[in-house]
């Protein structure tokens, strides 16, 4: 990256910020700070900063990375959310279907820095671009908020049945 490339580091930490400002997400521990993530990606080496954050309500994750692969971004978000992180597309036509269903939650919740991924183990990809509005970032993060709550509950009812034959077969009525 030349220095013309490189991002500005208080673009970044806005992104941040508007990240940590959510009482939604939970930075998780890292090697790296977010001031120390801030100054990597806003250097002129070619490493790249990785912030991650957990769902307070869902599986989710979102990592942030940066700076973007793209020329034009300050920064990509990846929303990961796998219904079993030990499943692959290859094991089947219902995991195909699984990533076309997070596929369409992803797009119904759309926001214009947003692109659904068909993978079990991404929901979808923002890059921030490096001419943002605050409030642009916020109703990003909204808009993640609200895919990442639809895909939960489709988990959950995937989920439910399968759990309620497992408990009837560890636990028999007595007739």
């Amino acid at each position: 990256m030349t220095e013309r490339d490189t991002p500005s580091p208080e673009r970044i930490e806005r992104v941040v910020e508007s990240i940590t400002s959510e009482a939604a997400w939970v930075r998780e521990p890292s090697a790296l700070s977010p001031a120390e993530a801030v100054a990597t990606a806003a250097s002129d080496s070619t490493d790249r900063a990785e912030l991650f954050f957990t769902h307070r309500c869902t599986q989710a994750r979102l990592e942030l990375v940066a700076p973007s692969r793209t020329s034009d971004g300050v920064c990509d978000l990846l929303v990961r959310q796998p219904l079993d992180p030990g499943l692959r597309a290859t094991d089947g036509d219902f995991l195909a279907e699984l990533e076309r269903a997070h596929a369409t939650i992803a797009r119904r919740n759309a926001h214009e820095f947003t692109e659904p991924v068909e993978d079990q183990s991404m929901l979808l990809r923002a890059t921030v671009p490096r001419r943002f509005e605050p409030d642009e970032v916020d109703a990003l993060l909204a808009s993640i908020g609200m895919t990442v709550a639809q895909v939960d509950d489709l988990h959950e009812r995937i989920r439910r049945p399968v759990e309620q034959i497992v408990s009837e077969t560890e636990h028999p009525s007595r007739s």
